[in-house]
């Protein structure tokens, strides 16, 4: 879809990384939901604040004219690398943008090497 970019999430993103994620997990309307299994938020902006923080974790957003509409967190271990945060935004335009991400979409932004 034209007009996707991903990139590293930025600090200035925090306050929209937490609806996002709260929003796709905690509400019925994400694409994977625990509303009915677990109450309170999903993540709050401390919790994304100690994310970008650790030297071991990268967390892409995926922004669509300009708009964070999806996002995903990557954490390098030793032998491994566990995703986590993915997420999406719960409007059916933006899930059509999510699927059409590909790896493609990292190596023309350079950063396909994540985790150097």
């Amino acid at each position: 879809m034209k007009n996707n970019n991903i990139r590293l999430a930025k600090t200035t993103d925090i306050q929209n990384i937490v609806v996002l994620i709260n929003t796709a997990y905690r509400s019925n309307r994400g694409w994977t939901h625990e509303h009915k299994m677990v109450a309170g938020q999903r993540i709050n902006c401390d919790q994304v604040m100690i994310l970008l923080a650790q030297t071991n974790v990268k967390l892409f957003v995926l922004e669509n004219h300009d708009q964070i509409i999806g996002c995903i967190g990557l954490t390098e271990f030793d032998d491994s690398i566990e995703i986590g945060s993915l997420s999406i935004s719960t409007r059916s335009k933006c899930r059509r943008a999510f699927d059409s991400v590909t790896f493609t979409d990292f190596r023309k932004n350079d950063q396909i090497n994540i985790m150097s």
